[in-house]
């Protein structure tokens, strides 16, 4: 069991949940991303899919040159040699070259993108992750309910385009409510078909 050394200004304990099963290799890819990206380039935002893009470009020697396994439940091996394919990239490019290649292919190009965004869906969350995501859900309602003092919530996730997703990257909805900011608030999410929300 990893055990992160505890900090006044961040959860480490949910982030030792996250680590408690590491049979998933991808999250010290993920770790990796973020440190790198926050001490090389001093980034203190980090948009999801240029951590996923990053986690892609320090996965690839391993995965293309030792034809290394992340475990059943991952996607990288294969996520790999196909973008490899759409890329052009080689196993013996520089590890900057292949996650700044990989980063400006999904922006450019919808079949890299949605290889990529691949690691990035929610209903692909392992159950530690999920468990971490709940966390955060529930300190960033206690923070909203302290400040806004909301009446009641919609939480929802969209998945894919035709359910409205249009940031591809794992996230959920928080939305704060107040009475009488609709005139009738009845049926809730189900209102993104309007002809279901009411019954």
């Amino acid at each position: 069991m990893m055990q992160i050394p505890k900090s006044d200004s961040l959860s480490t304990s949910t982030m030792n949940r996250v680590f408690d099963k590491t049979s998933a290799t991808y999250k010290f890819y993920w770790l990796l991303s973020l440190l790198d990206m926050h001490v090389k380039e001093q980034r203190q935002e980090m948009l999801a899919l240029d951590v996923a893009s990053r986690m892609v470009a320090y996965a690839w020697y391993p995965v293309e040159y030792f034809r290394l396994s992340f475990g059943k439940s991952d996607s990288m091996a294969k996520i790999i040699p196909e973008v490899a394919q759409l890329t052009g990239i080689t196993v013996d490019d520089r590890l900057d070259d292949k996650a700044d290649t990989i980063l400006q292919a999904v922006h450019e190009d919808r079949k890299v993108l949605r290889k990529v965004k691949d690691l990035l869906d929610n209903v692909d969350l392992t159950n530690h992750e999920r468990e971490a995501m709940n966390v955060v859900l529930q300190y960033v309602k206690q923070k909203v309910d302290e400040r806004f003092h909301p009446d009641g919530y919609n939480i929802g996730i969209n998945v894919n385009e035709a359910a409205g997703q249009s940031v591809f990257h794992c996230h959920v909805h928080l939305i704060p409510r107040y009475k009488g900011d609709v005139p009738n608030p009845k049926g809730g999410v189900r209102g993104v078909i309007p002809s279901k929300q009411k019954y």
